[in-house]
């Protein structure tokens, strides 16, 4: 019988070298610590984004932080994928999820303070040449204008990243740890292991009885967990709808789900 292989298996010039963005957990977790760090620093632009170069220092902090945030995000969650039943990578998964999260909240003071200031002064600082490179930025932010909250609405829907990643989260360790599937025959008459990876293998099949084989394996088990996933998807669609409000209006750049953020990052080009 042909089983699928363990990762620790697979020749290392076939897995992703995630040494090009991290040599080792310490150098992840040092970088932890600083977004931690740069976070409290812009704290310190609260109430004083009322000029053209407060703005640009606070931009580009806000740059650093997403950069450092979303290289912590990417490594931990392609180590989970690599092993989605493997403990140490679920839970620092789940830590840069938390982070960034914290990095939302911390953040959604920016666009409603922005855009308090009156029109005539925003345009002001599209055209304003210490901006130029935010020109983009600052427009579209005049653009979403009907549609941002206040600054304590804005950190409150920050906040709720993390509940409204928890249906997707869920899902997915159902769906790629804990759900197994049977073995069938190949055209050779072969037992083989049915994955996520195979089955579009088998459905492309010449031979009639492999194709439906594959097709009854992969729908008979979801059928086994119809219940846990109608939960599931109950939640997320509650989930949908409190996104579905006027006013809430973004996709969430943060943490993959579908709340929304007051940050300019997610239209920045």
């Amino acid at each position: 019988m042909t089983q699928v292989q363990e990762r620790k298996a697979i020749p290392a010039d076939h897995t992703w070298k995630l040494e090009d963005l991290f040599p080792d957990q310490a150098a992840w977790d040092q970088e932890y610590q600083e977004v931690k760090k740069l976070v409290e620093e812009v704290k310190q632009y609260r109430g004083k984004l009322k000029d053209a170069a407060a703005i640009k220092a606070c931009f580009e902090l806000e740059d650093s932080i997403s950069l450092h945030s979303e290289r912590l995000y990417v490594y931990a969650n392609m180590k989970h994928h690599e092993d989605t039943a493997e403990g140490t990578y679920q839970a620092l998964s789940e830590k840069s999820k938390k982070l960034s999260v914290e990095v939302g909240e911390a953040l959604s003071f920016i666009s409603p303070e922005i855009l308090s200031l009156p029109t005539e002064t925003l345009r002001g600082f599209v055209a304003d040449p210490q901006l130029s490179f935010y020109k983009r930025t600052l427009e579209e932010m005049i653009r979403e204008k009907p549609h941002v909250l206040s600054e304590t609405e804005e950190a409150l829907l920050a906040q709720a990243g993390n509940m409204a990643g928890a249906p997707s989260t869920i899902y997915g360790m159902l769906n790629n740890a804990d759900m197994k599937f049977p073995t069938i025959k190949n055209d050779k008459g072969e037992e083989v292991e049915l994955t996520h990876g195979n089955y579009i293998q088998f459905l492309e099949s010449r031979n009639r009885e492999v194709r439906a084989a594959a097709f009854k394996a992969m729908y008979d088990t979801y059928a086994k967990q119809k219940n846990t996933i109608a939960s599931t998807l109950s939640a997320n669609i509650n989930k949908n709808m409190f996104y579905a409000k006027p006013a809430i209006t973004r996709p969430c750049w943060k943490c993959r789900c579908s709340a929304t953020t007051s940050s300019p990052k997610y239209t920045r080009i």
